[in-house]
Formats: C-alpha cells, sequence, structure tokens
C-alpha cells in the first residue's frame, strides 16, 4: 500500500491525473470502463486478488498498446518476463526512487501513441 501511495503522490505532483485500484480485481475493472481515459498502467507484479500475469493479459485485450510499467521487489526472473520480451524498461525494480520512477513512466509514455494525454491508472 505505500509504493501505491508513493506512486500516485508522484505522479500526481508532476501533473498526472491518477485512478487508483486496491488491488488487481478493482484495476481491471477500471481498465474496462470504456469511459476511463488510459494512457499508462503501473502495476506491482504481486497483488491481491489476482495471477502475477492475469491483469497484463487482461489490460492487453482490454487496452490494446497502452504501456503498462511493472514494479516488483522480487528478481527480474518471473512469470511476467515473456510480457517484457518487447520492452525491458518496462519493468522498474523496487525500490526505486520518484525521479526514477517519473523517467520511466515518461519513457514508456513518450513511445506510446497516447503521448500528450494526462491520465494513468496506476496500482
Amino acid at each position: 500500500m505505500q509504493v501505491r501511495r508513493l506512486v500516485e503522490r508522484v505522479l500526481t505532483k508532476a501533473g498526472y491525473e491518477v485512478l487508483l485500484a486496491r488491488d488487481g480485481q478493482e484495476a481491471m475493472t477500471l481498465a474496462g470502463d470504456p469511459d476511463a481515459i488510459v494512457d499508462l498502467v503501473v502495476s506491482d507484479v504481486v497483488m491481491p486478488r489476482v495471477e502475477r500475469t492475469e491483469l497484463a493479459e487482461h489490460l492487453k485485450k482490454t487496452r490494446p498498446g497502452k504501456p503498462i510499467l511493472f514494479i516488483s521487489g522480487h528478481t527480474f526472473d518471473l512469470p511476467i518476463q515473456h510480457l517484457l520480451a518487447d520492452d525491458p524498461d518496462a519493468f522498474l525494480p523496487k525500490p526505486f526512487t520518484p525521479t526514477e520512477l517519473m523517467v520511466r513512466a515518461r519513457l514508456l509514455l513518450d513511445r506510446s501513441a497516447g503521448v500528450g494525454s494526462e491520465t494513468h491508472l496506476t496500482h
């Protein structure tokens, strides 16, 4: 929970609108809302109420092409490795600084088709 609040605080302070989810199920509900504008998803690899890759697989179907920034205190050798094969920059190991989070988020946003928008979904 502390990391979720840190991510929210850093992104909000930088001027981004953040949709906050308490767990993977709530994140999937938010992502499924057609009225929610989502340009970037920040998600812990391990979270309550979903399997490790379940949210990512759901987002790839419901929000194709939208970048996902995975954060984790575990090593890179996780079941998400196949999801990161095309973009190793989509993984940010814990602990990280606010600056590291912003640099990585900006990098992923700049690469995506939604450059310039200010709404983000984070978990």
